[in-house]
């Protein structure tokens, strides 16, 4: 038994875990969000650049960066967390983008891995999955795409997805600016 040790069983469908109430959805009415200020209040976006980041933006136009807790080393479950705000324009701005770029008409995509070893992390790096996940807080809907390689083929990321992601790190930068990050829980999406 001793010779399995170091051997783990690493299954992974990378495709964001839901784990709340919030149903999943293949889009969400981004109508509705620039129409009822109550709906935007309720918006929750979270989006991962990187295997190591993890942006939140929220239709209050508060904004939080934060190292991906299961990517660090984290201190009594404490990890690295900057905030700031934006106003309510700039969500707005970011809806109209999404529309624009007909976000929910991109397709969903989905990288499974299964391998009898510990390479997991060197493949989940090579892969460099980017995702999106946006929460009216009823329904819930993402696009998930890599820039790596998946399969020994390279991976693309759609223009229109990178037009969204850039508008989303601009926002961040905007809200946080050189502001100094602290300690805090990770977020549960």
């Amino acid at each position: 038994m001793s010779g399995w040790r170091g051997v783990w069983l690493s299954v992974g469908l990378l495709a964001a875990v839901v784990v709340s109430g919030s149903e999943l959805k293949h889009r969400i009415d981004l109508e509705r969000l620039l129409t009822d200020s109550t709906a935007l209040q309720r918006l929750k976006i979270l989006y991962e650049p990187s295997s190591h980041l993890r942006i939140f933006v929220y239709g209050t136009g508060k904004v939080i960066t934060q190292a991906r807790p299961e990517r660090t080393l984290s201190y009594m479950g404490l990890v690295p967390t900057c905030s700031g705000s934006v106003s309510e324009k700039e969500i707005r701005s970011l809806i109209e983008d999404l529309k624009a770029r007909k976000f929910f008409d991109l397709p969903e995509k989905g990288y499974i891995y299964i391998t009898a070893s510990d390479e997991f992390d060197d493949w989940f790096e090579a892969l460099k999955l980017h995702g999106i996940i946006l929460d009216d807080g009823q329904f819930r809907a993402r696009r998930s795409f890599a820039a790596g390689i998946y399969m020994e083929q390279q991976q693309k990321l759609p223009e229109d997805f990178m037009a969204v992601e850039a508008k989303l790190d601009r926002i961040a930068r905007e809200a946080i600016g050189n502001e100094p990050c602290r300690m805090a829980a990770a977020i549960k999406f």
